[in-house]
């Protein structure tokens, strides 16, 4: 009986300099959506939900120059995200790219909970969302901690995911429309017209 054993050779995923940029915008604007839905929510002057509110502000860089990416898009309204988001939003990225590497059923599906949980369990993203945690001048509970940390990494997967799907749409009505041969007596026209 023979056995074949086949190894994938993973190259390793890098962020290129020309992409930390939008990385840093997506991150942007997954806070800023978080931070909508608790202002907006029915609870939104309840302590947990004071107390993310305050979390979320306290990962935005006040000031969007110091991200010359989002400040020459904003108009004011984009949140510019601090260097431990940045490098939660690169980690997340890195994951998302490997398993869509990874994966053949890419197109039909895109394995969310997996990656998220993948991306939960990185130390180098618990480190960074530690660092955070410690330099808030409040306190948060263990709870609001997780659950925040939870629905960033969540939140942004599903916002890649959803890029993904348009990039592949696009590249797919990109491909028939320049396959797309006009009517026989058009193409005649033109070529006597040279």
């Amino acid at each position: 009986m023979r056995f074949e054993i086949y190894f994938q050779v993973n190259e390793e995923i890098k962020i290129n300099p020309e992409e930390v940029g939008p990385l840093s915008y997506i991150a942007g604007y997954v806070l800023q959506s978080l931070y909508k839905k608790s202002k907006n929510s029915p609870h939104w002057n309840s302590p947990r939900s004071l107390e993310l509110q305050g979390l979320l502000k306290s990962v935005k860089l006040e000031d969007t120059e110091q991200d010359e990416y989002i400040h020459s898009l904003s108009r004011g309204g984009l949140w510019a995200p601090t260097e431990n988001i940045k490098g939660i939003a690169e980690s997340a990225e890195i994951s998302f790219r490997r398993h869509l590497l990874n994966s053949k059923a890419v197109t039909s599906s895109i394995p969310v909970d997996k990656i998220v949980d993948e991306i939960l369990m990185q130390p180098v993203v618990l480190s960074l969302w530690e660092n955070i945690i410690v330099s808030l001048d409040f306190d948060v509970s263990s709870e609001c901690n997780k659950l925040a940390l939870e629905n960033f990494v969540k939140l942004y997967v599903r916002v890649r995911s959803f890029s993904h799907a348009k990039d592949i749409v696009s590249q797919y009505k990109l491909k028939a429309k320049q396959s797309k041969t006009k009517a026989l007596r058009k193409q005649l026209k033109k070529q006597s017209e040279k």
